[in-house]
């Protein structure tokens, strides 16, 4: 039997998900197929609610459905409790408490070895990992399932500033919405939000997410932004131009790669701009992880980059 997995938001016809995806699969044996569906925020809730029966395992959710994607499910991680942003749906066994089970799949394949997510996401961070023997759900059961909300975009985010090696001393996040709370919840692993500042073109939403976080930060209108910081992380749609000065100092991480370049991506020095793709296939590792229900071994973790890495990230 083939089991479905799938993206979701408007549009995903750019999205590069079903491709890695389906190369993971290929390369671990698994019977998971992974497809793209164009979802509005009005049908999104209903889809769900109808496929939990089906043979759906997981659900990647892109915009606009990041917020209402955590609203959706039974039971959250953490990180999403946190944040109230959800990336990742998944229909768990309604028997067992696989939360902190889970979450401790991506501590383990943090940058370096280190629990990134002891603080936010680990329900206990001192719990063994079963065998998955013990705890591999029977894939064919169907039934008393429920549905978990996770956010593997931090854990993409943290990879990235690590894979790159950014200077994160003094961080300038453009935008506002659903990523840019994963960025600054990223930021607070890191303990890198002292010298963090929000240019927003919705300052009203900036400070309710401010506030959602509890964390203390200043924030300004998008038009004063002048790029004097170590690193620039933009999470605008990518046709969003800023007048960028010549003077622009510092590393743009821009979480979109396609189309690119990006509007402001282009106004950047190119040797110094990072794009979404390296983000985008850590974030999915841990979605495999979590979507299979399976504990993804250091030769699997290894496996997995080297082929994507070459596939999706260099190419």
């Amino acid at each position: 039997m083939l089991f479905t997995n799938a993206v979701l938001g408007l549009p995903v016809s750019h999205s590069l998900s079903p491709k890695i995806h389906s190369l993971a699969y290929d390369l671990l044996g698994l019977p998971f197929r992974y497809v793209a569906k164009e979802m509005t925020i009005d049908g999104f809730r209903d889809f769900v609610s109808k496929i939990i029966d089906e043979d759906y395992r997981g659900l990647s959710v892109t915009m606009p459905l990041k917020f209402l994607a955590a609203t959706c499910a039974d039971r959250l991680s953490n990180l999403v409790r946190r944040c109230g942003v959800a990336n990742t749906l998944v229909f768990e066994s309604h028997s067992e408490e696989r939360v902190g089970l889970t979450d401790q799949y991506l501590s383990r394949i943090s940058p370096d070895q280190k629990t990134f997510f002891g603080k936010s996401q680990l329900l206990d961070p001192n719990t063994q990992i079963p065998s998955d023997s013990e705890h591999m759900p029977d894939p064919r059961d169907l039934s008393s399932r429920i549905l978990t909300a996770y956010n593997t975009d931090v854990y993409g985010i943290t990879r990235t500033i690590f894979h790159y090696g950014l200077d994160c001393s003094e961080v300038a996040i453009l935008g506002c919405g659903a990523t840019a709370a994963s960025v600054l919840l990223a930021l607070e692993e890191l303990s890198c939000t002292g010298n963090t500042v929000i240019y927003a073109r919705n300052l009203s939403a900036a400070k309710g997410m401010q506030k959602k976080l509890c964390l203390d930060l200043d924030i300004l209108p998008i038009s004063t932004f002048k790029g004097n910081f170590s690193c620039v992380i933009s999470t605008l749609p990518s046709d969003v131009v800023l007048p960028i000065p010549r003077s622009v100092r510092g590393t743009l991480f821009d979480v979109n790669y396609n189309p690119w370049p990006t509007g402001i991506a282009r106004s950047w020095p190119t040797d110094r701009v990072v794009s979404g793709r390296l983000m985008l296939v850590e974030q999915a590792i841990a979605q495999i992880s979590l979507f299979c229900f399976t504990q993804l071994t250091q030769e699997m973790e290894c496996l997995l980059r080297d082929t994507l890495y070459a596939r999706i990230v260099t190419c």
